[in-house]
Protein backbone atom coordinates (compact mmCIF):
# COMPACT_ATOMS: atom_id res chain seq x y z
CA UNK A 1 0.00 0.00 0.00
CA UNK A 2 2.72 2.12 1.18
CA UNK A 3 4.53 1.82 -2.26
CA UNK A 4 1.57 2.03 -4.76
CA UNK A 5 1.00 5.53 -2.20
CA UNK A 6 4.67 6.84 -2.90
CA UNK A 7 3.85 5.67 -6.99
CA UNK A 8 1.21 7.88 -7.52
CA UNK A 9 2.40 10.48 -5.68
CA UNK A 10 5.62 10.20 -7.93
CA UNK A 11 2.77 11.15 -10.68
CA UNK A 12 2.37 14.28 -9.76
CA UNK A 13 4.92 15.98 -7.97
CA UNK A 14 7.48 15.22 -10.96
CA UNK A 15 7.65 18.16 -13.46
CA UNK A 16 5.55 17.35 -16.29
CA UNK A 17 7.34 17.63 -19.65
CA UNK A 18 5.67 19.26 -22.42
CA UNK A 19 4.87 18.45 -26.01
CA UNK A 20 7.14 20.83 -27.55
CA UNK A 21 10.29 19.52 -25.66
CA UNK A 22 10.36 16.00 -27.04
CA UNK A 23 11.74 15.59 -30.55
CA UNK A 24 9.99 15.47 -33.46
CA UNK A 25 9.83 12.30 -35.74
CA UNK A 26 8.80 12.33 -39.04
CA UNK A 27 9.65 10.68 -42.59
CA UNK A 28 12.61 11.28 -43.82
CA UNK A 29 14.04 13.28 -40.56
CA UNK A 30 17.44 11.04 -40.65
CA UNK A 31 17.96 8.20 -43.25
CA UNK A 32 20.87 7.14 -41.34
CA UNK A 33 18.39 5.54 -38.59
CA UNK A 34 17.10 2.25 -38.45
CA UNK A 35 14.80 2.99 -35.69
CA UNK A 36 13.93 6.11 -34.39
CA UNK A 37 10.76 6.17 -31.40
CA UNK A 38 9.44 6.48 -28.22
CA UNK A 39 9.12 3.94 -25.09
CA UNK A 40 7.19 4.29 -22.04
CA UNK A 41 7.63 2.90 -18.88
CA UNK A 42 10.03 2.05 -16.28
CA UNK A 43 13.85 2.04 -15.79
CA UNK A 44 15.02 -0.54 -13.79
CA UNK A 45 19.04 0.22 -13.99
CA UNK A 46 20.97 2.97 -15.16
CA UNK A 47 24.57 3.26 -14.29
CA UNK A 48 28.32 4.44 -15.35
CA UNK A 49 29.88 1.35 -16.97
CA UNK A 50 33.75 1.28 -19.03
CA UNK A 51 37.15 2.28 -17.96
CA UNK A 52 38.26 4.89 -15.47
CA UNK A 53 40.02 7.62 -16.88
CA UNK A 54 39.30 6.73 -20.06
CA UNK A 55 35.53 6.99 -21.65
CA UNK A 56 32.16 5.89 -19.95
CA UNK A 57 29.06 4.43 -21.30
CA UNK A 58 26.09 4.56 -19.30
CA UNK A 59 23.79 1.32 -19.91
CA UNK A 60 20.20 0.53 -19.00
CA UNK A 61 16.93 -1.78 -18.53
CA UNK A 62 13.37 -0.39 -19.21
CA UNK A 63 10.55 -2.08 -18.35
CA UNK A 64 8.48 -1.24 -21.06
CA UNK A 65 4.77 -1.02 -20.18
CA UNK A 66 3.30 -0.99 -17.30
CA UNK A 67 3.12 -4.17 -14.52
CA UNK A 68 4.80 -5.98 -17.07
CA UNK A 69 7.05 -8.82 -16.70
CA UNK A 70 10.60 -10.03 -17.85
CA UNK A 71 10.25 -12.12 -20.50
CA UNK A 72 10.61 -12.05 -24.63
CA UNK A 73 7.45 -10.60 -25.76
CA UNK A 74 5.41 -12.18 -28.93
CA UNK A 75 2.43 -10.71 -30.80
CA UNK A 76 -0.28 -13.32 -29.70
CA UNK A 77 -2.75 -12.15 -32.49
CA UNK A 78 0.14 -13.25 -34.74
CA UNK A 79 1.01 -16.56 -33.01
CA UNK A 80 -2.93 -16.90 -33.43
CA UNK A 81 -2.63 -16.76 -37.30
CA UNK A 82 0.00 -18.21 -37.27
CA UNK A 83 -0.87 -21.65 -35.89
CA UNK A 84 -4.00 -21.52 -37.45
CA UNK A 85 -2.14 -23.28 -40.33
CA UNK A 86 1.02 -24.75 -38.24
CA UNK A 87 -1.27 -27.01 -36.28
CA UNK A 88 -2.16 -28.85 -39.83
CA UNK A 89 1.61 -29.63 -39.83
CA UNK A 90 1.93 -33.96 -38.90
CA UNK A 91 5.57 -34.23 -39.28
CA UNK A 92 6.34 -33.05 -35.41
CA UNK A 93 10.05 -31.89 -36.55
CA UNK A 94 8.57 -29.21 -39.38
CA UNK A 95 5.71 -28.14 -36.95
CA UNK A 96 8.67 -27.53 -34.53
CA UNK A 97 10.39 -25.54 -37.26
CA UNK A 98 7.64 -23.75 -38.27
CA UNK A 99 6.37 -22.89 -34.64
CA UNK A 100 10.21 -21.16 -33.85
CA UNK A 101 9.53 -19.09 -37.38
CA UNK A 102 6.56 -18.13 -36.17
CA UNK A 103 8.26 -16.54 -33.16
CA UNK A 104 10.52 -15.02 -34.72
CA UNK A 105 7.72 -13.20 -37.37
CA UNK A 106 5.68 -12.01 -34.53
CA UNK A 107 8.67 -11.24 -32.01
CA UNK A 108 7.68 -8.00 -30.55
CA UNK A 109 11.24 -6.85 -27.94
CA UNK A 110 12.98 -8.33 -24.99
CA UNK A 111 11.32 -7.21 -21.87
CA UNK A 112 13.50 -5.53 -19.98
CA UNK A 113 14.84 -3.27 -23.37
CA UNK A 114 18.25 -2.64 -23.04
CA UNK A 115 19.98 0.85 -24.26
CA UNK A 116 23.10 3.31 -24.19
CA UNK A 117 24.20 6.68 -24.07
CA UNK A 118 27.33 8.60 -23.66
CA UNK A 119 25.99 11.21 -22.79
CA UNK A 120 26.82 12.29 -18.97
CA UNK A 121 24.56 14.96 -18.89
CA UNK A 122 20.84 13.07 -19.91
CA UNK A 123 22.39 10.67 -17.09
CA UNK A 124 22.38 13.47 -14.31
CA UNK A 125 19.55 14.29 -15.74
CA UNK A 126 17.50 11.05 -14.56
CA UNK A 127 19.05 10.89 -11.09
CA UNK A 128 17.56 14.17 -10.68
CA UNK A 129 14.40 12.82 -10.75
CA UNK A 130 12.00 11.94 -8.08
CA UNK A 131 10.79 8.45 -6.72
CA UNK A 132 13.30 6.73 -9.33
CA UNK A 133 11.91 3.42 -9.03
CA UNK A 134 8.17 4.77 -8.98
CA UNK A 135 8.55 6.93 -12.02
CA UNK A 136 7.40 6.52 -15.32
CA UNK A 137 9.18 8.03 -18.18
CA UNK A 138 9.02 8.48 -21.50
CA UNK A 139 12.66 8.03 -23.41
CA UNK A 140 13.45 8.60 -27.05
CA UNK A 141 15.92 6.65 -28.75
CA UNK A 142 17.43 6.11 -32.07
CA UNK A 143 19.28 2.98 -33.83
CA UNK A 144 21.77 4.06 -36.48
CA UNK A 145 22.66 1.76 -38.78
CA UNK A 146 26.08 2.45 -38.12
CA UNK A 147 28.09 3.80 -35.43
CA UNK A 148 31.52 4.34 -34.35
CA UNK A 149 30.27 4.32 -30.27
CA UNK A 150 28.96 0.63 -30.65
CA UNK A 151 32.21 -0.21 -30.24
CA UNK A 152 32.17 1.65 -26.61
CA UNK A 153 28.42 0.90 -25.64
CA UNK A 154 26.36 -2.24 -24.78
CA UNK A 155 23.65 -1.56 -27.26
CA UNK A 156 22.66 0.18 -30.71
CA UNK A 157 19.80 1.58 -28.66
CA UNK A 158 21.41 5.03 -28.34
CA UNK A 159 18.68 7.31 -25.89
CA UNK A 160 18.90 10.59 -26.16
CA UNK A 161 15.90 11.94 -24.28
CA UNK A 162 14.16 10.70 -20.89
CA UNK A 163 11.01 12.49 -19.73
CA UNK A 164 8.72 12.29 -16.72
CA UNK A 165 5.12 11.62 -18.14
CA UNK A 166 2.86 14.19 -18.10
CA UNK A 167 -0.96 13.25 -17.06
CA UNK A 168 -2.14 16.87 -16.99
CA UNK A 169 -1.28 17.03 -20.44
CA UNK A 170 -3.48 19.65 -22.32
CA UNK A 171 -4.04 17.62 -25.70
CA UNK A 172 -7.57 17.12 -27.62
CA UNK A 173 -9.66 13.81 -26.33
CA UNK A 174 -9.25 11.68 -29.68
CA UNK A 175 -7.73 12.03 -32.82
CA UNK A 176 -9.38 10.15 -36.17
CA UNK A 177 -7.47 9.53 -39.56
CA UNK A 178 -9.03 11.49 -41.92
CA UNK A 179 -11.24 9.47 -44.44
CA UNK A 180 -9.42 10.48 -47.50
CA UNK A 181 -6.11 8.82 -45.41
CA UNK A 182 -8.08 5.30 -44.62
CA UNK A 183 -6.87 2.25 -46.80
CA UNK A 184 -9.67 0.84 -49.48
CA UNK A 185 -10.19 -1.60 -46.90
CA UNK A 186 -11.40 1.10 -43.83
CA UNK A 187 -14.36 1.31 -45.70
CA UNK A 188 -15.14 -2.21 -46.88
CA UNK A 189 -13.00 -4.63 -44.39
CA UNK A 190 -15.58 -5.43 -41.72
CA UNK A 191 -12.30 -7.20 -39.76
CA UNK A 192 -12.39 -3.71 -37.34
CA UNK A 193 -12.31 -2.97 -33.69
CA UNK A 194 -11.35 -1.25 -30.44
CA UNK A 195 -8.84 -2.11 -28.29
CA UNK A 196 -8.23 -0.52 -24.67
CA UNK A 197 -5.04 0.21 -22.88
CA UNK A 198 -1.74 2.05 -23.41
CA UNK A 199 0.96 2.85 -26.51
CA UNK A 200 4.06 1.94 -24.89
CA UNK A 201 6.28 1.78 -28.27
CA UNK A 202 6.04 4.17 -31.21
CA UNK A 203 8.65 4.55 -33.48
CA UNK A 204 9.56 4.93 -37.20
CA UNK A 205 11.37 2.26 -38.60
CA UNK A 206 13.27 0.44 -41.37
CA UNK A 207 15.50 1.53 -43.63
CA UNK A 208 14.63 3.20 -47.14
CA UNK A 209 10.57 2.46 -46.82
CA UNK A 210 9.92 3.83 -43.37
CA UNK A 211 6.68 3.30 -41.94
CA UNK A 212 5.23 4.48 -38.35
CA UNK A 213 4.56 1.52 -35.98
CA UNK A 214 3.21 1.36 -31.98
CA UNK A 215 2.85 -1.68 -30.04
CA UNK A 216 -0.33 -1.46 -27.68
CA UNK A 217 0.06 -3.03 -24.34
CA UNK A 218 -3.75 -4.33 -23.76
CA UNK A 219 -5.12 -3.43 -20.33
CA UNK A 220 -4.00 -1.17 -17.15
CA UNK A 221 -1.49 -4.18 -16.86
CA UNK A 222 0.55 -7.25 -17.98
CA UNK A 223 2.07 -9.31 -20.67
CA UNK A 224 -0.60 -8.86 -23.72
CA UNK A 225 1.01 -6.42 -26.24
CA UNK A 226 -0.31 -5.79 -29.70
CA UNK A 227 1.65 -4.59 -33.01
CA UNK A 228 -0.31 -1.87 -35.14
CA UNK A 229 0.92 0.28 -37.70
CA UNK A 230 -0.02 4.17 -38.63
CA UNK A 231 -0.65 5.64 -41.72
CA UNK A 232 -0.68 9.32 -40.84
CA UNK A 233 1.67 11.48 -39.36
CA UNK A 234 -0.90 13.57 -37.82
CA UNK A 235 -2.05 10.19 -35.97
CA UNK A 236 1.37 9.42 -35.08
CA UNK A 237 2.24 12.98 -33.16
CA UNK A 238 -1.22 12.15 -31.20
CA UNK A 239 -0.16 8.70 -30.08
CA UNK A 240 3.30 10.35 -28.92
CA UNK A 241 1.09 13.18 -26.91
CA UNK A 242 -1.04 10.13 -25.38
CA UNK A 243 2.41 8.19 -24.56
CA UNK A 244 3.24 11.51 -22.60
CA UNK A 245 0.07 11.61 -20.67
CA UNK A 246 1.05 7.89 -19.40
CA UNK A 247 -3.25 7.64 -19.81
CA UNK A 248 -4.87 4.46 -21.06
CA UNK A 249 -6.09 4.62 -24.69
CA UNK A 250 -9.02 3.30 -26.86
CA UNK A 251 -7.71 1.94 -30.09
CA UNK A 252 -10.07 2.31 -32.59
CA UNK A 253 -7.92 -0.13 -35.96
CA UNK A 254 -9.00 -1.80 -38.96
CA UNK A 255 -7.23 -5.43 -40.45
CA UNK A 256 -6.62 -4.33 -43.96
CA UNK A 257 -6.71 -6.80 -46.80
CA UNK A 258 -3.70 -8.67 -47.79
CA UNK A 259 -3.66 -7.64 -51.31
CA UNK A 260 -4.14 -4.07 -50.07
CA UNK A 261 -1.57 -4.50 -47.72
CA UNK A 262 0.76 -6.00 -49.88
CA UNK A 263 0.35 -2.84 -52.31
CA UNK A 264 0.81 -0.41 -49.72
CA UNK A 265 4.08 -2.34 -48.71
CA UNK A 266 5.80 -1.25 -51.99
CA UNK A 267 6.48 2.37 -50.51
CA UNK A 268 6.46 1.33 -46.81
CA UNK A 269 7.25 -1.83 -45.27
CA UNK A 270 4.20 -1.99 -42.68
CA UNK A 271 5.17 -4.35 -40.18
CA UNK A 272 1.67 -5.44 -39.77
CA UNK A 273 -1.97 -5.47 -41.64
CA UNK A 274 -3.68 -3.44 -38.65
CA UNK A 275 -4.49 0.15 -38.98
CA UNK A 276 -5.00 2.94 -35.91
CA UNK A 277 -8.08 4.17 -37.41
CA UNK A 278 -8.59 6.71 -34.20
CA UNK A 279 -7.27 7.11 -30.99
CA UNK A 280 -8.98 8.88 -27.53
CA UNK A 281 -7.55 9.32 -24.42
CA UNK A 282 -8.83 7.79 -21.57
CA UNK A 283 -9.12 9.71 -18.41
CA UNK A 284 -8.24 6.87 -15.79
CA UNK A 285 -4.36 6.58 -14.94
CA UNK A 286 -4.94 4.95 -11.38
CA UNK A 287 -4.16 1.85 -12.42
CA UNK A 288 -0.52 2.77 -13.81
CA UNK A 289 1.67 0.25 -11.52
CA UNK A 290 5.09 -0.45 -11.96
CA UNK A 291 6.29 -3.99 -12.36
CA UNK A 292 6.79 -4.81 -8.78
CA UNK A 293 4.10 -3.74 -7.14
CA UNK A 294 1.83 -6.23 -9.39
CA UNK A 295 3.85 -9.56 -7.55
Amino acid sequence: MILALLFFISLFTQAGTEFHQLPHISYFRNPYYYSEGFRLGFVLDFHRSGFPFWIWSYEGELMTGFGSDKMMVVDQYCMADEMAWISEIKDEQKKQTAMQAAKTQCYVFDNPWNFSTLNAGLYETYLGFQNLQFTPVLIYYVSPIFSFSRAITNTSNFVEGIYSINPSLDIPKSYKVPSYDLPIAGTFNKDRGFKEGRIVTASLDHYVRKSFEVTLQEGPYGNNFRRMSVSDQEMFDFIVKAMLTGKMVRVEYVKITDIENEILRIGKSYDTPYRVVSLEVEGNNALAVPPFLRK
